[in-house]
């Protein structure tokens, strides 16, 4: 399970307006502030999150060639000694733990590439005017909670989504308009989707 907090907003107070922005809504020099301020969070945080899980998929890779190494070192003993009985009883063994360790590094490395990738590509669909604050991802199901300063930005982030070729089977979970301290108008939303076609999982 990986959980990603990629913004935390603060000082938002609910309104439970529900609907369109009016055409008139223009965002103003502090709206552009906070719209600048986001996108810099959104391009920073996650490269922390991609650094890190790339590190750890080092240290993964590293372990399964260890063991790897490992595994063939056992049965190349097994083969000198043929059928001499206990010892070779016992480099079996040894061997189907080695090969047990083998399978869960290879699911954790593959795991972590396909949260890795699916992360990427949420950033990239992501329109300007959205960010998220929470992401949490669990066995390919992703549930998201964020903020949109256009009703715009939201709904061409809904498609996106709802088109893409990496994710499948979205689904809007709610919307509500909230009003910042300095009259600043978001709409909160939580949404949630799954990693890979359906026919995939």
């Amino acid at each position: 399970m990986i959980r990603i907090n990629l913004l935390r907003s603060t000082g938002l107070t609910a309104s439970p307006v529900m609907g369109g922005l009016s055409d008139g809504d223009a965002m103003s020099a502090d709206q552009g502030k906070v719209v600048g301020t986001k996108i810099v969070a959104m391009l920073f945080l996650p490269l922390l999150v991609y650094g890190y899980e790339y590190t750890h998929l080092a240290g993964l890779n590293s372990q399964l060639d260890a063991a790897v190494a490992q595994a063939a070192a056992v049965e190349k003993k097994k083969a000198v000694y043929g059928d001499a009985g206990p010892k070779v009883e016992r480099f079996t063994k040894q061997k189907e733990k080695i090969d047990a360790q083998i399978a869960v590094i290879r699911s954790l490395t593959k795991n972590r590439l396909r949260e890795v990738k699916a992360l990427d590509s949420l950033q990239e669909i992501t329109p300007p005017p959205v960010w998220f604050d929470d992401i949490t991802m669990e066995n390919g199901l992703v549930r998201a909670k964020g903020y949109s300063l256009t009703d715009e930005g939201l709904n061409e982030l809904f498609a996106k989504l709802t088109n893409s070729a990496i994710f499948s089977r979205f689904e809007p979970k709610s919307q509500t308009y909230k009003t910042a301290p300095d009259g600043t108008r978001t709409l909160a939303f939580e949404i949630e989707f799954r990693v890979g076609k359906q026919d995939l999982l």
